[in-house]
């Protein structure tokens, strides 16, 4: 029997924890732990199959198969190969993967850890948007997600009130539930990204999966809205490579951020104004925490948003739109 421990695995210098179990002599990990390095990774659950692409090559392996097929240029010519370790339940032989699809593997006996390079670098991997970069006394507040109807109108006064234009990040399945919110939000002015279709963080996600929630997404949205929209922002900030890469390719801007108004909560006055000349600076992007989670203290969440506008204004802070702060 398999038994699963949790471990650290390094890839390009970055830690990662994921679950492995050894089997037959081999570090076995989970298929979707390779979106870390890069690797796209889809599943067939009818045949059981698992496919993993990455730059021209591609692997397609079975759950309880004993061959592999390798790609070794694109579709063109295909090699059959016998594994040293069967797959199961959907763990897969580390060090087979990563030779097999150009990645550097090392195991460092000492310290017993592993080590993966990429070498994405190289080729400019995409990456995400933490904070603008402006001489100018820019900001931009954005909100994970969109809230309902009396929420959203005490936020769009706060707003208005102001004068802030701010970014929205919408959830994918409220779309058609808040379209009345949304057309509202488009009205006054600001500027609405899309979250994933369902809450769901990507690292959890095949490629096939992000690609199917982000165009459903995209298009309800822009259908609500008219107009397009190429931003997007990853639940709770988790990314891989793989998802990098793939958002654009999807000609998706990733928006993370570098100040978090939750941070500021059952602070001060005089604690907020510390805080905030410490951390924010022209081009940071601020996010507040998302409306579906922690009801009870959206009250005190607005409250608190409020005191921050009013004390970075004061320091003649601008308040725009995500495209508006990185020009795009």
């Amino acid at each position: 029997m398999n038994v699963d421990k949790n471990i650290t695995i390094y890839v390009d210098g970055h830690p990662v924890n994921t679950k492995c179990r050894m089997q037959d002599g081999q570090i076995m990990v989970p298929f979707l732990f390779f979106k870390y390095a890069g690797v796209k990774v889809g599943m067939e659950s009818k045949e059981k199959q698992i496919i993993l692409k990455r730059f021209n090559q591609m692997l397609k392996l079975y759950v309880n198969g004993r061959y592999a097929i390798y790609y070794p240029r694109g579709e063109d010519i295909r090699q059959k190969e016998l594994l040293k370790v069967i797959p199961t339940d959907t763990f897969l032989p580390l060090e087979y993967i990563a030779e097999k699809l150009g990645i550097e593997y090392q195991l460092n006996d000492n310290l017993s850890r592993s080590y993966l390079i990429t070498s994405i670098y190289s080729v400019g991997k995409p990456e995400i948007i933490y904070k603008g970069e402006t001489e100018q006394n820019r900001i931009a507040i954005t909100f994970e997600g969109v809230p309902g109807k009396e929420i959203a109108c005490k936020l769009l006064n706060i707003l208005k009130d102001k004068n802030v234009k701010a970014t929205f990040f919408c959830l994918g399945e409220r779309i058609k539930e808040l379209s009345k919110v949304l057309e509202h939000i488009a009205k006054e002015g600001h500027e609405i990204g899309i979250l994933t279709w369902s809450y769901s963080e990507l690292p959890k996600l095949t490629t096939y999966q992000l690609v199917k929630e982000i165009k459903k997404t995209k298009k309800h949205l822009e259908s609500i809205i008219k107009n397009k929209t190429n931003l997007f922002r990853p639940i709770n900030g988790r990314v891989t490579d793989a998802d990098l890469i793939t958002l654009n390719d999807l000609g998706q801007k990733v928006i993370g951020w570098n100040i978090n108004t939750a941070d500021y909560l059952k602070l001060s006055d005089e604690d907020i104004e510390k805080k905030l000349s410490m951390e924010v600076s022209y081009g940071s992007i601020i996010t507040h925490s998302n409306f579906y989670k922690d009801e009870a203290l959206i009250e005190e969440k607005l409250d608190t948003l409020a005191k921050i506008i009013e004390k970075l204004q004061a320091r003649d802070m601008e308040f725009v739109t995500v495209k508006q702060l990185l020009n795009i």
